[in-house]
């Protein structure tokens, strides 16, 4: 299955329909409430269980094939971004490290104790101060395999389950809206206009809505498979939470799947706006 779907997915990923690349749709953002707003996000990781084994993955599953695969998917949102920006904005390559089982990497963002955070295994996470997404290739398989059986709270109490390769790319494809937030603020001042720092969830929640985005013009393309999109679907529902006083508190599990599904139905950016709206 994996073999198939990044042979499908490379083959086709620089594919675009006529007049599509001409007609870039106008991505509007309140800059500087979101670059305020991303200095009070701090990194999450799924928490490891200590009752999870290490999966006993099929050949074709493995974190090596993973990586290849994750490599695949950042390349698919690395076109799609430059297409989706505002004219005139040139959206950088942002940085990646896979990380294998095992593994662990200092960031350079910092944890709630001032400490540097070190991303491990079970990682994913965007950084913005060093620009780069971390993500354990042991959580993409298990997501994969739909087996990751801890670290996602709409999941351990009945919303959705994390499964499938969509699923994984919903993952990556999250992490990089967190990219497009940081970048478009960052590379354009002129643009920015006061406001309230936004909430970690309105964030987080346009970050979903803008991995729905990239998820429609993998449909325009004709390249969703059944199945796809309720991955997609089954895991934004399983990544939710429940912590509504936290200040870091990222959306329950119907808001972030209504977040993903607003992105995805009509794949216009204009629809994400509203996640950047101040709140009552």
């Amino acid at each position: 299955m994996l073999a198939l779907f990044v042979s499908a997915w490379a083959g086709c990923a620089g594919d675009d329909p006529a007049g599509r690349a001409d007609q870039p749709p106008k991505l509007r953002l309140v800059y500087e409430r979101i670059d305020a707003g991303l200095d009070e996000v701090d990194p999450a990781t799924s928490e490891p269980s200590t009752t999870t084994r290490e999966p006993d993955t099929p050949p074709q599953v493995t974190p090596e094939s993973m990586s290849r695969f994750l490599d695949d998917v950042l390349a698919d949102l690395q076109r799609f971004w430059p297409r989706a920006a505002p004219p005139g904005v040139d959206i950088p390559r942002v940085d990646h490290v896979w990380i294998a089982p095992g593994d662990d990497v200092e960031t350079a963002c910092r944890d709630a104790r001032g400490q540097p955070f070190v991303a491990d295994a079970d990682a994913a996470v965007y950084c913005g101060a060093d620009d780069t997404i971390y993500l354990g290739t042991r959580l993409a398989a298990e997501v994969w395999q739909g087996i990751k059986a801890s670290g996602f709270p709409g999941q351990a109490a009945g919303y959705g389950r994390a499964v499938g390769d969509f699923g994984v790319a919903y993952m990556v494809a999250h992490e990089y809206g967190h990219n497009v937030q940081h970048d478009l603020t960052s590379r354009r001042p002129e643009l920015e206009r006061p406001g309230p720092p936004l909430h970690t969830r309105q964030l987080e929640l346009h970050a979903d809505c803008l991995a729905g985005l990239w998820a429609n013009s993998v449909y325009m393309e004709g390249r969703v498979r059944p199945g796809d999109a309720e991955e997609a679907f089954s895991t934004v529902r399983a990544v939710g939470d429940f912590d509504v006083s936290s200040r870091d508190h990222h959306g329950t599990p119907d808001e972030r799947h209504d977040a993903w599904k607003a992105g995805y139905a009509n794949g216009d950016p204009a629809d994400c706006d509203a996640y950047l709206e101040a709140e009552g």
